[in-house]
């Protein structure tokens, strides 16, 4: 990984955002907000004139390395993002909201990229061996007002299992809430076999207002397809899950033991591939698939096709609603058009170009959008254009 190369990429990858019709040129077509004209798009392979106004824009000045984005109808959405060696940032509204920084020694590369979210502000730092170019360590720091949450996770030889995790709590303190204090510390230790499934795992707790907590262990099993099936803590609780012998089962825990059923939810989603929804009850099918959900007011039904993509599903509320949805895929598994009877879209069609998806046209309840992309020879995006007809 080469910082001077980081840098081009990063700027490709974060102007390819989206777009439709694509137009080679190192001169970029001018268009301003607010400007009305008559264009002819192409939309599910068909050629569709339109009456559209000029609503919202990116360009790039490669003099400066600055992305600009502008929305007519939206103008809070507006932001900046600049580019410079190992480093970008992205500013809204006169405020840094996201930004990723390189740097490197002898021995270690370090990537801290900062963000805010709905008012939590986040710290990623991964530290990579600078000749391996394989990931030690990975932290995040989550804070909120007083609030603020650490997580560390150490990898092991190859860069690719967590070893260990370390999470702390950071709160305001009982006795003094000028002060904060670290309440709660938990480190947990993962074991992998040769195929890299852990096998293992031992939690451990630590909180300045109880003296201690037992350590929590359980050991998994998983089947011939490498899915998850079986979770047993060494107190003798057992957890099932998905397993091909019966398609119909889901998450469950025997004796309801709820610190086994907490431990699994909590910790394992991100780790273990298993086939359980969070926000449901379902059925799946002899590969895996989920093809029934009952949520808390309503059922899905889903369809997939070979390669077991979901080409399909129809949601029926207890309210008697009926919604639908159906998509198409490219080669690689990426959608390529979706359909919806209702929802924030009821149209999103992408295009591919040199195995890149862009997004060229959406459909809402009340306007179509189209986008055109204009880049130089060498296949940077110069300018987006976003062209909106009321519908």
């Amino acid at each position: 990984m080469k910082t001077k190369n980081f840098r081009k990429s990063s700027v490709f990858a974060l102007i390819l955002l989206g777009g439709t019709q694509f137009i080679s040129c190192d001169v970029k077509p001018e268009y301003e907000l607010g400007m009305t004209l008559n264009r002819t798009f192409k939309v599910n392979g068909k050629n569709v004139s339109k009456n559209v106004e000029v609503t919202e824009q990116i360009s790039f000045d490669q003099k400066t390395e600055t992305r600009t984005y502008t929305n007519l109808k939206e103008p809070e959405k507006n932001y900046t993002e600049h580019f410079e060696d190992n480093y970008y940032w992205k500013e809204m509204n006169s405020e840094i909201i996201r930004s990723d920084k390189w740097e490197q020694n002898e021995n270690e590369l370090k990537q801290t990229e900062t963000g805010i979210v709905a008012g939590y502000s986040f710290i990623w730092t991964t530290v990579y061996d600078a000749e391996t170019k394989k990931k030690k360590t990975a932290l995040t720091e989550v804070s909120h007002d007083y609030y603020k949450e650490k997580n560390i996770e150490f990898f092991d030889s190859d860069g690719k299992n967590v070893i260990l995790r370390k999470k702390s709590e950071i709160r305001p303190s009982f006795s003094d809430e000028s002060k904060t204090e670290e309440l709660e510390r938990i480190s947990t230790s993962y074991e992998y076999d040769e195929k890299g499934q852990c096998i293992r795992s031992k939690e451990e707790k630590v909180n300045d207002y109880i003296s201690s907590f037992p350590a929590f262990e359980v050991e998994y099993e998983y089947n011939s397809k490498g899915h998850l099936v079986f979770a047993k803590s060494a107190t003798g609780k057992e957890a099932r899950f998905y397993d091909e012998t019966n398609p119909t089962s889901l998450y469950a825990v025997e004796e309801n033991d709820e610190q086994l059923e907490l431990y699994v939810e909590t910790n394992w989603y991100d780790k273990i591939w298993h086939k359980s929804e969070e926000y449901c009850d379902g059925s799946y099918d002899q590969n895996g698939n989920l093809i029934y959900a009952k949520y808390d007011d309503a059922e899905r039904f889903f369809e997939y096709d070979e390669s077991g993509k979901c080409v399909h599903w129809r949601e029926v509320s207890d309210a008697g609603k009926v919604s639908e949805c159906w998509t198409e895929y490219f080669a690689d598994g990426e959608i390529k058009r979706e359909e919806r009877t209702d929802g924030d879209f009821l149209v999103r069609e992408y295009n591919s170009v040199n195995g890149r998806h862009f997004l060229i046209f959406e459909k809402t309840a009340g306007s179509e959008i189209f986008y055109e992309y204009a880049y130089d020879k060498n296949g940077y995006v110069l300018q987006m254009t976003g062209f909106t007809a009321s519908r």
